[in-house]
């Protein structure tokens, strides 16, 4: 696998930043945009434009589509560039994120832990998903303080 590419564009303005997330769209596989100084008098917000394609994409005749699709939505291209992300282990740095939780007699842990579990504690092994987890959200460390008693 190749390490993933980011293109990041500075824009003025919101309609422009908003056109120019739309072409960039049909070039990648994802797109974000985030408004990084609001509009204040006669100075037009900024914001940043990121895009996630699949292999380089940018060239001179995309940056100058991407500067006129700018200026004709009343905006201005500031800046645009696209590099190779470095590799990341996101498996890895995600357990990391959700270490074991000691929530009354009850011990936590992702299957991915290999430690010992704390004498007279129950151990409960389950990994973070979208309806239970980690034990750090409140209502999971809720339920099994309730259940603890």
């Amino acid at each position: 696998m190749t390490n993933p590419i980011r293109i990041t564009a500075e824009v003025e303005g919101a309609e422009a930043a908003l056109e120019m997330a739309a072409m960039l769209d049909e070039l990648s596989g994802a797109v974000a945009a985030f408004e990084t100084r609001e509009a204040e008098g006669k100075n037009p917000a900024l914001w940043r434009v990121e895009a996630y394609p699949r292999e380089l994409v940018l060239n001179a005749e995309t940056e100058i589509r991407l500067a006129l699709t700018a200026a004709g939505a009343g905006g201005r291209l500031l800046s645009i560039g696209e590099e190779r992300l470095p590799e990341r282990d996101w498996l890895a740095e995600n357990r990391r994120d959700f270490p074991p939780q000691r929530i009354g007699h009850f011990f936590v842990h992702g299957s991915h832990w290999r430690g010992a579990t704390p004498p007279s504690s129950i151990p409960i092994e389950i990994d973070a998903a979208t309806a239970f987890g980690t034990g750090e959200h409140p209502s999971t460390r809720g339920c099994l303080l309730a259940l603890d008693r």
